[in-house]
């Protein structure tokens, strides 16, 4: 197979971005600051892609974070039998819980990382789609 034959073949996996997206942006309180995780949605309210922001840009944080943000973007994009907030549920048992060497806040709002502060975020956001 070409090259782009082989391009064209693993981009078919993804669903292509639409040109508008709306999201909900949330502030969760971390050991290293507020970090805002946004969940952007298609047009029928399918979560498709993630965006975390620190404030502290160009830090290895910042980076950790944006790496975080593009593999559960890859995972909500890919092709797959798994409906879109199952794969959510998924995300949150998998970073829920991490720990890093400090925490904030304390009880059910304890934060102990990032991954942990992204698996807050998303609870948050399953819980605000199953009022809806």
């Amino acid at each position: 197979m070409k090259p782009d034959e082989n391009r064209r073949e693993e981009a078919s996996r993804f669903t292509p971005r639409p040109e508008i997206l709306s999201g909900r942006t949330f502030r969760v309180k971390s050991p290293f600051g507020a970090i805002h995780v946004t969940l952007n949605e298609t047009a029928d309210s399918s979560p498709f892609e993630m965006f975390l922001n620190t404030a502290k840009n160009g830090s290895d944080l910042s980076a950790d974070a944006e790496a975080i943000g593009r593999l559960c973007s890859l995972l909500l994009r890919i092709a797959s039998p798994v409906p879109e907030l199952r794969r959510i549920e998924l995300i949150i048992q998998i970073l829920s819980g991490i720990r890093g060497g400090s925490d904030s806040g304390s009880g059910e709002n304890r934060i102990r990382s990032v991954p942990d502060a992204v698996a807050f975020a998303l609870t948050q956001y399953l819980e605000l789609k199953r009022k809806d």
